[in-house]
């Protein structure tokens, strides 16, 4: 039997919609932690200092990282676009790769960039302990707006991304 164009009982929905369906976060295994992320409240600022003194001590905690602890060991993810995208093979791009830090190191790029990342027994001590977590911040000139981003004088996201366009093709037609 196809299912293509047929109407499809479902049989999850009742269970969800009335609250006794099981989602993952039902799970209680033991040994099982739970990390909330400290983020940033700022669209572009150096990061001065975090302070994770009060949010350790709080019930529950296990561990908090932050990006200088693990920048060693996690490496960040680089924005690359490798290959051209299907029918531009021939449009010389130019591309400038971008490179985002897991928990942000020295600087935060974006508001909700995550700064640091409690770990607890609990979700409930992971939040209560991420709210502890102090973080003082030199704000800088932020990149709100695409359009003016590109233009020359307008704060730079990446250092090396200039005019804010990580990448760019040129096609001729014709």
């Amino acid at each position: 039997m196809t299912w293509v164009g047929q109407r499809v009982a479902r049989k999850e929905d009742l269970p969800l919609v009335t609250g006794t369906g099981t989602y993952v976060p039902d799970f209680n295994l033991p040994g099982t932690l739970e990390v909330a992320f400290v983020r940033s409240p700022l669209a572009h600022a150096r990061i001065l200092n975090i302070d994770t003194a009060e949010a350790l001590s709080a019930e529950g905690v296990v561990a908090i990282y932050t990006g200088p602890d693990i920048r060693d060991q996690v490496h960040a993810l680089v924005l690359d676009q490798e290959a051209a995208p299907p029918g531009l093979e021939t449009a010389a791009p130019e591309i400038h790769p971008a490179t985002i830090e897991i928990l942000a190191d020295a600087e935060v790029r974006h508001v909700g960039q995550a700064v640091a990342a409690v770990v607890a027994d609990s979700r409930y001590h992971a939040e209560d302990a991420a709210e502890l977590v102090r973080i003082d911040y030199d704000e800088l000139r932020a990149a709100l707006d695409p359009e003016q981003a590109r233009l020359p004088g307008a704060p730079i996201v990446f250092d090396n991304v200039p005019n804010n366009v990580q990448a760019r093709y040129r096609i001729r037609v014709g």
